[in-house]
């Protein structure tokens, strides 16, 4: 069992975004934060990200960022220039543009805007999740990741993905959608297996548990057989630890206890049982993830996603065809 590819698959993807801007000096543009997940490739020129509170921070040609959900900033020729609204931009740049920003897996026209001056080309995609707020890795992310070009380089790899990924953008051929879906899945992957592993020891939240011998074979047992019957004792016992040294060493390096974390994971993957499974009673689904009544599951369901499976299951699957069976 792969714990980090475990965790990663409850993101579901709903779609793509990509677009090449040109910007010319002097520039400045302000983005919201939004829910997908960002990435912007510097392909030529230089230019500075900008934060509240925070230095600016120099950006080169080659430069790899990623942006977590819920974090944005400014991007600007120098960090003097006044910034200007992303919405505001694309008014003025695209006064008539018809698309619906809201399709998933488009690639936007190319934007051009500026004062003219040196040149500066981002290339940029976004990956939608259909559900991000509860995912236990987003919340443990920094605001953004930066690779520097000598750092990517580094990883031929990850370079590898970025330069396939630019090509299929730009050249937009048959079949481009979904390889450059699939890349941008991949590149995500890529960039939190190389923040992982830049964490020093202790740092970086649960996903530094994987580090610790029997901590890391404690989450294994538990992704692997979820509706067991842990508990704390049985599953100390199996990774040969005592009760209380399991409890203290798994809530110092995964910040919860080990019980807490398993109820998080069932109830994921009750989440996403009801979203793929129309024709399985709630019933069922509870026991598929370790809970012996549908009462005492519609009560944890409950507490963490704060509405019912039933109603969580209605409203997953408006959007479908008709007749699939629900109940509360």
């Amino acid at each position: 069992m792969d714990v980090l590819s475990d965790v990663l698959s409850w993101l579901r993807v709903e779609g793509t975004l990509s677009r090449r801007s040109k910007f010319s000096a002097p520039w400045g543009i302000s983005y919201p934060a939004v829910t997908s997940v960002s990435f912007m490739a510097i392909e030529k020129g230089a230019c500075f990200l900008l934060r509240d509170g925070e230095p600016a921070v120099p950006l080169e040609t080659g430069d790899l960022l990623m942006f977590c959900p819920g974090h944005f900033g400014a991007l600007a020729d120098h960090p003097a220039t006044p910034t200007v609204p992303y919405a505001q931009v694309l008014e003025e740049c695209e006064p008539d543009d018809p698309q619906d920003r809201s399709a998933p897996r488009d690639i936007y026209p190319p934007l051009e805007y500026g004062g003219g001056g040196r040149q500066a080309v981002i290339r940029g995609w976004g990956l939608r999740f259909d559900s991000h707020e509860h995912h236990p890795l987003l919340s443990l992310l920094p605001p953004f990741i930066r690779l520097t070009y000598e750092q990517r380089i580094a990883l031929p790899w990850l370079d590898t993905t970025l330069r396939f990924l630019s090509h299929e953008t730009h050249e937009k051929a048959d079949g481009s959608d979904m390889m450059t879906m699939r890349l941008v899945e991949l590149l995500f992957v890529q960039l939190i297996r190389f923040w992982f592993e830049e964490q020093p020891d202790g740092k970086g939240g649960w996903i530094s548990a994987l580090r610790d011998g029997p901590i890391r074979q404690a989450l294994k047992l538990i992704h692997q057989y979820p509706a067991d019957p842990w508990t704390v004792e049985s599953l100390g016992k199996a990774v040969g630890m005592s009760r209380s040294n399991l409890s203290a060493r798994f809530g110092s390096r995964v910040g919860t206890s080990p019980l807490k974390y398993l109820t998080q994971l069932r109830m994921h993957l009750a989440a996403n049982a009801l979203k793929d499974d129309a024709w399985s009673s709630l019933a069922d689904i509870a026991t598929r993830v370790g809970y012996d009544t549908e009462s005492s599951f519609g009560r944890a369901f409950k507490r963490y996603f704060r509405e019912s499976p039933g109603a969580f299951r209605r409203r997953q699957q408006a959007p479908r065809a008709s007749g699939s069976p629900t109940s509360d």
